[in-house]
């Protein structure tokens, strides 16, 4: 379970109460293939060349509302057009296996 101010800031960046967090666990992958990249609504979100541990599929969200959004963004593009593995994704897997991204690393 995430306590404290970690949750409390991934709660704030997500618009979320703390108290949704508190039930997810955190995870961390690396050299993890971009395969696409996407919008719907308010969220991104990329599809990965595999699943990471936890999560319902192979597929990573963050809002796309935020001015970090529009940085993960232009980190999934980047790793997409150069065919570039990801160096890390740490993530949140909510209750219903659905990930959210906290940390991207190129």
């Amino acid at each position: 379970m995430i306590y404290g101010f970690r949750a409390y800031m991934a709660a704030a960046i997500l618009g979320m109460s703390p108290l949704a967090i508190n039930e997810a666990s955190a995870e961390t992958v690396a050299s993890m293939k971009v395969t696409g990249v996407g919008n719907q609504g308010g969220q991104l979100y990329a599809l990965l060349g595999s699943t990471p541990p936890g999560c319902s599929g192979a597929i990573v969200y963050h809002s796309s509302e935020t001015q970090a959004g529009q940085y993960v963004m232009s980190i999934l593009l980047a790793a997409r057009l150069a065919n570039s593995p990801l160096a890390r994704i740490d993530y949140t897997v909510r209750p219903s296996g659905a990930c959210w991204i906290d940390l991207i690393q190129l």
